[in-house]
């Protein structure tokens, strides 16, 4: 799945990839794990309200999802680590006025 957010005036500003997988990574609708394969960010924006968006939308998108993880590009080798939904959605919402549905 590709989540795209855009300014006012139609420009592109951030986009993260991600797919529901099983257990044993294979693409599964009803999957409990998020693999975010791709995150781009323009420079000037502001990531964390970005983040709070894609977190937000990809709660919704996701239902069955429990836990969530990514690679880095600054350290491909290393090993990922898993993130509970709860996690991500208390960092949504800390400080912020953003209600986030779980």
């Amino acid at each position: 799945m590709l989540l795209v957010q855009r300014d006012f005036s139609g420009n592109l500003i951030a986009a993260i990839e991600w797919q529901l997988v099983n257990e044993d990574g294979q693409l599964d609708i009803h999957g409990k794990y998020v693999y975010v394969v791709q995150v781009e960010v323009n420079p000037q924006s502001d990531v964390r309200n970005l983040f709070r968006h894609f977190i937000e939308q990809s709660v919704m998108l996701a239902p069955t999802a429990k836990w969530v993880y990514w690679g880095r590009r600054k350290n491909p080798h290393r090993m990922p680590r898993c993130y509970s939904k709860e996690q991500l959605v208390t960092f949504a919402r800390r400080d912020a006025d953003v209600a986030v549905a779980v």
